[in-house]
Formats: structure tokens, sequence, C-alpha cells
């Protein structure tokens, strides 16, 4: 599964307010299950007439690309509001949309767990779609600063990020990305062992907060 693929399944979930990372699992299930070779020998069998499932997620009978079989996905998951802990009953419910095999729901909730432990900090307050106003995905130190990037509600006006003693030290970079979500960068020079990120969001008097630290 390339970068274009995950820029897909990025793309389509966030807006239509679908956990992505929910629709990774499943997809890298799958494909795990079902390696390419094994994936060919379907297509093989469906041109043949035997009726399989095809697809990056196994989910078209008949012809159709890896895209449609994403946007189908994404259609099934369509209104899942998980809670804010992503409570393993809570995942299963939904991954069993699309397959409730014990193997399946086994090696889909490990997949998403895995998923879910990367992102490096997420405000507690959520959005109508149960995905956190703010959070901070990736972190890479580039010379004197860690870039940090990460994506928010569209209901988020502005992103700073504060030192322990509620000095400003950097103002992030918004970036217009789907009808539901959008990305963000920020610039923490290296001498900060922590930061906050105080989110200002449309309707809400006091900002939304996250924390992270560097190593």
């Amino acid at each position: 599964m390339g970068l274009e693929t995950l820029n897909k399944i990025d793309e389509s979930a966030d807006e239509s307010g679908v956990d992505r990372d929910l629709v990774r699992a499943i997809i890298i299930t799958e494909c795990l299950q079902r390696p390419r070779w094994f994936r060919g020998l379907e297509n093989l069998a469906a041109k043949l007439g035997v009726k399989v499932t095809r697809g990056i997620a196994q989910n078209l009978v008949g012809r159709g690309s890896d895209e449609q079989s994403i946007e189908r996905l994404i259609e099934t998951l369509r209104g899942v509001k998980l809670p804010a802990s992503r409570p393993r009953a809570a995942v299963e419910a939904a991954l069993e949309r699309h397959n409730g095999s014990t193997a399946f729901l086994r090696m889909a909730w490990e997949i998403y767990a895995a998923l879910l432990a990367r992102t490096l900090a997420r405000s507690d307050e959520v959005d109508a779609s149960n995905l956190p106003l703010l959070e901070v995905s990736e972190s890479v130190r580039s010379g004197d600063n860690w870039v940090l990037a990460g994506s928010c509600s569209m209901d988020v006006l502005s992103i700073e990020a504060a030192d322990f003693g509620g000095d400003i030290v950097s103002q992030a970079t918004m970036y217009e990305s789907s009808k539901n979500r959008r990305k963000f960068g920020l610039l923490i020079p290296v001498q900060y062992p922590y930061v906050t990120l105080k989110a200002a969001v449309q309707g809400r008097h006091s900002p939304v907060e996250a924390t992270i630290g560097f190593a």
C-alpha cells in the first residue's frame, strides 16, 4: 500500500467525518490477510466467473478500483462516532460493520491500537464526529527546530505553541485539507523540552489544549 493510497484514505475519511485510523486499520488488515499475490488469484477467479470479493478493502463484487473500494468502506463506516477514549469494545463494534470474523477483529484492533499510539498529542475535546479537535501526528527534528504536523477541526481558527511559562513561542501555519479537517504545521525551537498547543475554536471562550514533549 503506497503513499498515494494512504493519502486517498485520509482525504476521503476526513471529508466524510470518519476516523481515518479506523479505515487504515481495516485496509491494512485486509492487505495482510490477503497479500498482493492472493489478490491476483482472486482477480483471475473473478474473470473466470467465480464470485469473490475484490478491492483493497475486500468489499467489491465484480470489477472495481481500489479507490472505489475505499469509498465503499468509508460509506459503510459513515456515522460511526467512537468515544474519545477509543475503548476496544466500541472500536470492534465499528470494525464489525466491515468484517465480523474473530481473526479479523483481533488483528484489526491491534493495528488500530498501534496507529492510535503513534499520535503524539491530542486534545480531550472532540468535534461532532468524535475526532479530536486538535492532534499532532508527526514530530521530526530539522536543525534547530522540531517540525510538527497534525490535523484539527475546521472550527479551529488558529493554533499557538506556548512554553511552560505561557509565553507564545510559535504560531501554526494552517492548510485547507478537506471539508471536515484541516492540516497544520509548527516549528518549535529545540531548547523547549515541551510545549502546550493552544487552539482557538469557534464558539468556545477558552482555548483547546494539547501538550507534547520532545525526547
